[in-house]
Order: C-alpha cells, then sequence, then structure tokens
C-alpha cells in the first residue's frame, strides 16, 4: 500500500504513549500556573518531577512540536532557564521578606540582618535597583504591594520604624 499523499507528519520520536505523557505534565504545569501566574516550578518537594520535565522542555525545544510549543507559550513559559532561575531567587527572597514584614511590621530589612545576610543585602539591592530605574515594573509593584520603602533619606537605609 502507497503511503497518501496527505498524510501527517508526526514529529520524530513521537509516540501516543509520550504525548499522553507530554500532556499529562503540561495539565500539571496549567494547573501550577493557575495557583501562581507563573511558570517558573521549584525544584523541590512536590514539584521536582514537573521543573525536571519544564528543563528538558527547554533542551528539545527544536524537537517538540508547534502545538506543543505554542501551549507552552500560552501559559507565559519562559524558555531562557537562566531568566527563570533569576525569578526563582526573586521570588525566594520575595518570600522572605513578606515573612519578615509578618514578623517585624514593616519592610525595613537592615543591611546586616543578623538572621538573614543575604535577605538584607537583596532588600538594598533592590533600592539600589529603583533608584537606578533598573528595577522591573512587576518586582516594584509586588514590593509596592508590601509598602516598601524605596527611598532613603540622605542616601542612607531607611530605619526601622
Amino acid at each position: 500500500m502507497k503511503p497518501e499523499e496527505n498524510s501527517i507528519e508526526i514529529p520524530q520520536n513521537s509516540t501516543p504513549a509520550k504525548n499522553a505523557t507530554w500532556d499529562a505534565q503540561y495539565q500539571h504545569l496549567v494547573q501550577f500556573y493557575q495557583a501562581n501566574s507563573h511558570t517558573n516550578v521549584p525544584r523541590k518537594g512536590s514539584t521536582v518531577n514537573l521543573s525536571k520535565w519544564l528543563t528538558k522542555q527547554r533542551s528539545r525545544k527544536s524537537k517538540l512540536s508547534q502545538e506543543q510549543v505554542a501551549k507552552l507559550d500560552a501559559v507565559n513559559f519562559e524558555w531562557n532557564s537562566k531568566k527563570v532561575l533569576e525569578d526563582l531567587a526573586w521570588n525566594e527572597r520575595y518570600a522572605r521578606l513578606q515573612g519578615y514584614l509578618e514578623e517585624h511590621g514593616n519592610t525595613n530589612v537592615p543591611q546586616k540582618y543578623e538572621p538573614d545576610l543575604e535577605l538584607g543585602t537583596w532588600v538594598a539591592n533592590q533600592r539600589r535597583r529603583y533608584n537606578q530605574g533598573k528595577l522591573r515594573a512587576d518586582r516594584q509593584q509586588l514590593l509596592q504591594n508590601l509598602g516598601f520603602n524605596f527611598l532613603t533619606r540622605g542616601g542612607k537605609k531607611p530605619t526601622n520604624p
């Protein structure tokens, strides 16, 4: 029997089982996206397998079908892994700042805050980036939502009230 000329092209190494697995992982990603408004899946805990799957998608983008790429794009999937790692680190520090706010009632983390020196430095860096006009608008908004003090008096860090 001669193949039909209008047959559907199946991507190399594609099988119904592989497609079903891809679709299942994609559904997990959609659920994560709906719950978190981003696709920067942590590589720990209950999301470790999904995170590994996403790393694999980045490395094999050229082998994915157009439909698969479109589906990932539809949930604002970040193809650049460096940006993803930077966003994960920023989001983790932001969560620590939220914890500081809950405990202290403000976001004025001293730069040399002994329990978390990294957080103090990160807060100072957010102010510096803001004052240089380099802080992304979405991050600026998130910090503003916490009542973050971007400005300092006379170039000095804000003091805790």
